[in-house]
Protein backbone atom coordinates (compact mmCIF):
# COMPACT_ATOMS: atom_id res chain seq x y z
CA UNK A 1 0.00 0.00 0.00
CA UNK A 2 1.34 3.49 -1.00
CA UNK A 3 1.88 5.97 1.80
CA UNK A 4 0.28 8.65 2.31
CA UNK A 5 1.32 12.20 0.79
CA UNK A 6 2.28 14.34 3.80
CA UNK A 7 1.93 17.96 4.41
CA UNK A 8 1.75 20.04 7.60
CA UNK A 9 -0.19 23.13 7.57
CA UNK A 10 0.80 26.01 9.28
CA UNK A 11 -1.85 28.92 9.88
CA UNK A 12 -3.26 31.41 13.19
CA UNK A 13 -6.84 31.98 10.99
CA UNK A 14 -9.06 29.20 12.56
CA UNK A 15 -11.73 29.07 9.89
CA UNK A 16 -9.01 29.07 6.96
CA UNK A 17 -6.78 26.18 8.86
CA UNK A 18 -10.64 23.84 8.95
CA UNK A 19 -11.37 25.05 5.25
CA UNK A 20 -7.82 23.85 4.00
CA UNK A 21 -7.73 21.06 6.46
CA UNK A 22 -10.63 19.33 4.86
CA UNK A 23 -10.07 20.14 1.56
CA UNK A 24 -6.78 18.59 1.67
CA UNK A 25 -8.54 15.15 3.74
CA UNK A 26 -10.54 15.37 1.20
CA UNK A 27 -8.35 14.38 -1.06
CA UNK A 28 -6.79 11.74 1.29
CA UNK A 29 -3.67 13.35 2.05
CA UNK A 30 -2.26 12.76 5.71
CA UNK A 31 -2.61 16.57 7.11
CA UNK A 32 -0.47 18.17 10.84
CA UNK A 33 -1.47 21.21 11.82
CA UNK A 34 0.01 23.76 13.98
CA UNK A 35 -1.10 27.20 15.14
CA UNK A 36 2.24 27.75 16.78
CA UNK A 37 5.28 29.06 14.64
CA UNK A 38 7.71 28.28 17.40
CA UNK A 39 6.56 24.59 17.49
CA UNK A 40 7.20 24.36 13.20
CA UNK A 41 10.49 23.17 13.22
CA UNK A 42 9.88 19.96 15.91
CA UNK A 43 6.77 19.41 13.64
CA UNK A 44 8.88 19.00 10.94
CA UNK A 45 11.22 16.76 12.54
CA UNK A 46 8.59 14.27 14.05
CA UNK A 47 5.97 14.40 10.98
CA UNK A 48 8.42 14.58 8.04
CA UNK A 49 6.19 16.28 6.07
CA UNK A 50 6.79 16.20 1.91
CA UNK A 51 4.68 19.59 1.78
CA UNK A 52 4.63 22.54 4.35
CA UNK A 53 1.71 25.24 3.46
CA UNK A 54 2.23 28.59 5.46
CA UNK A 55 0.58 31.36 5.97
CA UNK A 56 2.78 34.86 5.60
CA UNK A 57 2.12 36.88 8.41
CA UNK A 58 1.01 35.37 11.66
CA UNK A 59 1.13 37.70 15.27
CA UNK A 60 4.44 37.87 16.56
CA UNK A 61 6.39 36.27 13.63
CA UNK A 62 6.32 36.80 10.30
CA UNK A 63 5.91 33.63 7.74
CA UNK A 64 9.05 34.44 5.11
CA UNK A 65 11.12 34.27 7.87
CA UNK A 66 10.12 31.10 9.29
CA UNK A 67 10.47 30.03 5.34
CA UNK A 68 13.72 30.61 5.48
CA UNK A 69 14.34 28.82 8.38
CA UNK A 70 12.96 25.67 7.10
CA UNK A 71 15.14 25.75 3.94
CA UNK A 72 17.95 26.07 5.79
CA UNK A 73 17.51 22.82 7.07
CA UNK A 74 15.24 21.58 5.05
CA UNK A 75 14.85 20.17 1.54
CA UNK A 76 11.13 20.25 1.80
CA UNK A 77 8.65 22.40 -0.45
CA UNK A 78 6.54 25.30 0.80
CA UNK A 79 3.59 27.07 -0.47
CA UNK A 80 3.33 30.26 1.56
CA UNK A 81 0.05 31.96 1.59
CA UNK A 82 -0.02 35.55 1.33
CA UNK A 83 -2.20 38.53 1.16
CA UNK A 84 -2.70 40.33 -1.67
CA UNK A 85 -0.62 43.42 -0.23
CA UNK A 86 1.58 41.66 1.52
CA UNK A 87 4.58 40.23 1.90
CA UNK A 88 6.87 41.79 -1.25
CA UNK A 89 8.10 40.45 -3.73
CA UNK A 90 11.53 40.48 -2.47
CA UNK A 91 10.64 38.90 0.70
CA UNK A 92 8.99 36.06 -1.47
CA UNK A 93 12.04 35.71 -3.22
CA UNK A 94 14.46 35.52 -0.12
CA UNK A 95 12.32 32.71 1.81
CA UNK A 96 12.65 30.36 -1.48
CA UNK A 97 8.97 29.53 -0.70
CA UNK A 98 8.29 27.14 -3.94
CA UNK A 99 5.00 28.45 -4.90
CA UNK A 100 2.85 31.32 -3.64
CA UNK A 101 -1.10 31.30 -3.06
CA UNK A 102 -2.93 34.25 -2.64
CA UNK A 103 -5.53 35.09 0.13
CA UNK A 104 -9.04 33.60 0.28
CA UNK A 105 -7.33 30.48 -0.80
CA UNK A 106 -9.03 29.05 -3.90
CA UNK A 107 -9.42 25.41 -2.86
CA UNK A 108 -9.19 23.79 -6.79
CA UNK A 109 -5.82 26.05 -7.25
CA UNK A 110 -4.61 24.96 -3.42
CA UNK A 111 -5.22 21.12 -4.68
CA UNK A 112 -3.53 21.65 -8.32
CA UNK A 113 -0.45 22.86 -6.30
CA UNK A 114 -0.84 20.13 -4.09
CA UNK A 115 -1.25 17.49 -6.64
CA UNK A 116 1.76 18.75 -8.51
CA UNK A 117 4.20 18.95 -5.63
CA UNK A 118 3.05 15.07 -4.94
CA UNK A 119 3.64 13.99 -8.76
CA UNK A 120 7.78 15.77 -8.41
CA UNK A 121 7.77 13.82 -5.18
CA UNK A 122 7.32 11.01 -7.46
CA UNK A 123 6.64 7.87 -5.38
CA UNK A 124 4.95 9.54 -1.84
CA UNK A 125 6.59 6.60 -0.03
CA UNK A 126 9.98 7.65 0.54
CA UNK A 127 10.57 5.43 3.74
CA UNK A 128 10.17 7.78 6.50
CA UNK A 129 13.56 9.24 5.93
CA UNK A 130 13.45 13.09 6.50
CA UNK A 131 15.36 15.54 3.80
CA UNK A 132 17.57 17.11 5.62
CA UNK A 133 19.81 19.59 3.85
CA UNK A 134 23.85 19.27 4.58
Amino acid sequence: MKAKFKILLVDNEMQRLADVYSKLLMKDYKVDVTVEWDQVLSRVKRFNPELIIIKSEMPKFDGTLLCQSIKTKFNIPIILLVDKDSPTAMQINSCEADAVLEKPVNGPELLQMVEEFQMKAGQPDNGGDLQQNQ
